[in-house]
């Protein structure tokens, strides 16, 4: 018998960074969800959930966001690759003053 070479993919998950990069300023916030080094070829699609009863959605992987009351947030930030429908989060505590 004649063997068959078997190919097995997996599709990987999205690059996030280990941590998200925030800077705060204020109520405000400006997230990074960018992995310094290799960088997907598709576009990928990021979720923005700021703990506060705010979520945004969009192909970016950066954004503002203005909280409405000083406090200590969890931002979580959901990127998925849409071709393959996997994901990644990653997240980060902040406070805001």
């Amino acid at each position: 018998p004649t063997a068959v070479p078997a190919l097995a993919f997996s599709p990987t998950r999205p690059p996030v960074p280990g941590e998200l990069n925030v800077t705060v300023e204020g109520l405000s916030v400006q997230v990074d969800a960018r992995r310094t080094g290799r960088q997907s070829p598709r576009e990928l699609e990021y979720t923005y959930d700021f703990d506060d009863g705010r979520e945004e959605n969009q192909t970016a992987p950066e954004i503002r966001h203005a909280y409405r009351q000083p406090g200590k947030y969890t931002i979580r930030v959901t990127v998925t690759d849409p071709k393959w429908g996997t994901s990644t989060v990653v997240k980060r505590r902040v406070e805001v003053q």
